[in-house]
C-alpha cells in the first residue's frame, strides 16, 4: 500500500509537470505571427517592405529554456543587414541619434560598423531601466541579481560597494562581455550568441518598439567602442534619451548609474 501511495504522488508530479510544460509551450510565439508581426513593424520603421526569414528553432528553445527557469520579459525581433545615415528619411525614425555619434564616425573616431545592424533574430530584453536612486535602483523581476551576486561572491568580478551585490550596475564593461553574459548564455542554455546590445541597435528597437528605454536617469554600456578603445553608453533622460550616446570610460572601469541588457542573435536562415 506504501508503494502504491507513492507512485501515486508521483503521477501526480509528473502530471503536473507535463501540464505546465505543455502551458510554456502555449505561451511561445508562433512562426507565421512573429513573421507577419515582424513584417509590419520593419515596413513601418524604413517605409519598404522587409524580407522576414523563418525564425530559427533554436530561438524557441532558449525562450522555452527561460520559461522554464522563470524568466520572462525577453522578445522575437528580427533586424536586416543595413547601413543607416545621418540623412536617412524614415519613416517611423523619430528620435535619431544625436549629431555627436555622426561627426565621430566622419572623423573617423567610431568605425562605421556603429553606424549599422546586423542581420538576425534576436531575443531583446524588453525591460526598461530604472531611475537613479544612488546606486540603490533595480531593473523589474530582475533576473540577473542571482547571477551578479553569484559572481561577485567567487570573485569572478569585482564587488563594488556603492551598489548592492546583486545589482547589474557597478559591473565594468569587460567584466559584462567576458563574464557575465558567457554565464548568461550558460543558465538559460542557448545556441545564440548573448552579448551586449550596440547603440544603434538600443536606438532603431526603442524607435519600433520600446520609447520608454529613453526615459529614465540611468544609462546603459553599449558593445561598440571609440578608436582609443573608450566604451559608448547612453539613454540618459535627460541627456536626450533614445538620441543620447557618448564615450565614457574604459572597459575596465565601472559606474553605479551604468548597466547593461542583453541580446541573444541566431543567424537567419536563408531565404
Amino acid at each position: 500500500m506504501a508503494i502504491n501511495r507513492v507512485e501515486r504522488e508521483l503521477r501526480k508530479i509528473i502530471s503536473a509537470t507535463q501540464r505546465s510544460r505543455r502551458t510554456d509551450v502555449l505561451l511561445l510565439p508562433h512562426s507565421e505571427q512573429l513573421i507577419e508581426k515582424e513584417r509590419e513593424a520593419l515596413k513601418a520603421f524604413f517605409g519598404k517592405d522587409i524580407a522576414v526569414p523563418e525564425p530559427p528553432v533554436e530561438l524557441f528553445q532558449t525562450l522555452e529554456n527561460m520559461l522554464g527557469l522563470g524568466i520572462t520579459g525577453f522578445e522575437p525581433h528580427f533586424l536586416p543587414q543595413v547601413s543607416l545615415t545621418e540623412e536617412d528619411k524614415l519613416p517611423g525614425w523619430k528620435v535619431k541619434p544625436s549629431s555627436w555619434l555622426w561627426e565621430e564616425i566622419k572623423e573617423c573616431n567610431i568605425s562605421t560598423d556603429a553606424s549599422g545592424l546586423k542581420e538576425g533574430w534576436y531575443l531583446v530584453d524588453r525591460r526598461r531601466k530604472p531611475r537613479y536612486d544612488n546606486g540603490n535602483q533595480r531593473y523589474n523581476n530582475d533576473y540577473f541579481e542571482s547571477i551578479m551576486q553569484e559572481l561577485r561572491k567567487t570573485g569572478k568580478i569585482q564587488e563594488y560597494s556603492f551598489v548592492p551585490t546583486t545589482s547589474r550596475f557597478g559591473a565594468s564593461p569587460a567584466e559584462i562581455e567576458q563574464v557575465i553574459l558567457p554565464e548568461f548564455a550558460r543558465t538559460v542554455d542557448t545556441r545564440g550568441e548573448a552579448a551586449n546590445k550596440t547603440y544603434m541597435q538600443f536606438n532603431v528597437w526603442g524607435n519600433m518598439y520600446y520609447p520608454e528605454w529613453g526615459k529614465t536617469t540611468t544609462l546603459e554600456w553599449f558593445v561598440d567602442r571609440s578608436d582609443d578603445y573608450v566604451c559608448l553608453c547612453g539613454g540618459r533622460s535627460d541627456g536626450g534619451g533614445l538620441a543620447h550616446v557618448s564615450s565614457s570610460l574604459w572597459p575596465g572601469e565601472r559606474r553605479d548609474f551604468i548597466a547593461f541588457s542583453p541580446v541573444i542573435r541566431f543567424l537567419s536562415k536563408p531565404r
